[in-house]
């Protein structure tokens, strides 16, 4: 089974390296060309983490497997994760070059590596109803300290957010459910996606739908029209970060280099980039 109505091509993320990284879902399939050239286009079925460096102009697969992956999080100190469509956990936490849980393979097809001889897990959990499909560790300052290094993960099925405590577990990590930071018994909230704004705060997309199935939607039982963003942040930080206080592509590259030690992951990743973009190499001896 292929070719499914969720779950394609999604979530572009910055990594701190320079790569474009994003997700693909279980049941679909893509067929990756490089325009310019005669190059055969690249096709890969299944769940994966992939991702393209755009100076480079390469494409690769991050790692294999994963949860019907939809949404996509990078951490401070680089690490990759993705939320879950079933139960009993919160999502997955990849390494580069894993291969991770496909579930049978008559629907998702075999590992594309013979000699894998099995594959990784996600992250474990107390027993939990499905589904947590995205998720973010948050690591920015418009939240109380109390949420600082916490997943926060989108539950739709439930009308909820969670707040989640991410601990080491061997090589990889498990997690514990600390809160509910929102929670609503309105049948159409939906939250399907979850970000973290320039001023520190956290935003999320509500889908505003009672159905949140495959056959309501591809019958037109759904309004296009409806849709809400909801945004959470502490009285006391709403105020920490303005937008128009600094505008980051005006700055010095010298003064981006300082922004790196800025408490907020927003204004670190968005000044790590900029410099990635402008190459200048007069700043090396600051990188270093």
């Amino acid at each position: 089974m292929l070719e499914d109505t969720h779950s394609v091509a999604n979530s572009l993320t910055w990594g701190p390296d320079g790569w474009l990284d994003g997700a693909q879902g279980s049941t679909t399939s893509s067929r990756i060309t490089l325009r310019g050239t005669d190059q055969p286009a690249v096709y890969r079925d299944g769940a994966m983490i992939w991702r393209y460096h755009p100076r480079w102009r390469r494409y690769e697969v991050f790692a294999e497997g994963g949860g019907n992956a939809f949404g996509l999080e990078i951490d401070s100190q680089g690490r990759l994760y993705s939320g879950h469509n079933g139960g009993d956990t919160r999502g997955f936490y990849y390494v580069q070059g894993g291969y991770f849980q496909k579930g049978t393979d008559d629907k998702y097809g075999p590992l594309s590596n013979p000699n894998a001889y099995g594959h990784l897990m996600y992250m474990s959990h107390p027993p939990v109803p499905r589904f947590s499909h995205d998720l973010i560790r948050y690591e920015g300052v418009g939240l109380p300290e109390m949420y600082r290094g916490k997943l926060l993960s989108i539950d739709p099925l439930h009308q909820k957010v969670i707040s989640v405590e991410i601990h080491p577990q061997g090589s990889a990590f498990k997690t514990d459910d600390q809160g509910i930071p929102l929670a609503s018994d309105d049948l159409a909230f939906r939250p399907v996606e979850i970000a973290v704004g320039a001023d520190g705060a956290v935003y999320v997309a509500d889908f505003c739908e009672e159905y949140i199935a495959h056959g309501q939607h591809f019958q037109g039982q759904v309004d296009p029209t409806t849709g809400r963003v909801f945004r959470l942040r502490s009285q006391q930080a709403a105020d920490h970060i303005r937008l128009t206080d600094i505008n980051l592509p005006d700055q010095p590259t010298e003064q981006l280099v300082k922004l790196l030690q800025n408490p907020d992951r927003w204004m670190r990743r968005t000044a790590l980039r900029l410099i990635g973009q402008r190459q200048d190499h007069t700043v090396e001896p600051q990188l270093r």
